[in-house]
C-alpha cells in the first residue's frame, strides 16, 4: 500500500514542464501569486517575457519583469502584484504599437487596462479581433491563469 502511494505522489508531483493555455480572452491573476521566483517566465504568443530580482535588470528590457522579490544594490523588497501586472500590461502595449517589434506573431495580444487591472492586479488578455493566442509558462509558474473564452 506504501509503495502504491509513493507511486501516485511520483505521478501526480511537478513535472518540470511549462504549461501551456489557448483562447481568444485568457485572465492572469496577479494578486493569488504565490512568490514570482528569479528567471521564472510567461510566453504570450510567442513573446517570452522573463521576471527578475535584480532590479536594473527587471527594468531595463521590453521583455522582462520584476519578480515577488527585488534587489538594488544591498537592499532587497517585497514588489506588489500590482505592480508586476501593471509592467506585463504596459510592455504588451508597448510592444503592440512598436513598428520594429520582430518577433511578434500575426496576432497581437492586448491587454485590458479596466478595474480588474488597476483594482484587483488581474491582467485579461484578448487576441485582436477575437484572433486566437496562446499563453505559455515556465514549469510550476504561481500566476492562476484562466481560460474566460476558448
Amino acid at each position: 500500500m506504501m509503495l502504491a502511494l509513493l507511486f501516485l505522489h511520483a505521478c501526480t508531483g511537478d513535472t518540470g514542464e511549462s504549461t501551456s493555455y489557448s483562447g481568444t480572452f485568457i485572465q492572469l491573476d496577479f494578486s493569488a501569486a504565490e512568490e514570482i521566483t528569479d528567471e521564472a517566465w510567461i510566453e504570450i504568443d510567442g513573446v517570452r517575457f522573463t521576471h527578475y530580482i535584480d532590479f536594473v535588470k527587471a527594468y531595463e528590457g521590453d521583455y522582462s519583469l520584476p519578480a515577488s522579490r527585488s534587489v538594488w544594490m544591498d537592499m532587497e523588497n517585497f514588489v506588489d502584484p500590482h505592480t508586476i501586472a501593471l509592467t506585463l500590461a504596459t510592455r504588451l502595449d508597448m510592444l503592440a504599437q512598436s513598428e520594429t517589434h520582430e518577433i511578434r506573431s500575426g496576432n497581437n495580444v492586448k491587454a485590458s487596462h479596466d478595474l480588474l487591472l488597476y483594482g484587483q492586479s488581474t491582467v485579461r488578455l484578448s487576441g485582436e479581433d477575437g484572433a486566437r493566442f496562446t499563453v505559455q509558462t515556465s514549469p510550476a509558474y504561481p500566476v492562476p491563469i484562466e481560460i474566460l473564452e476558448d
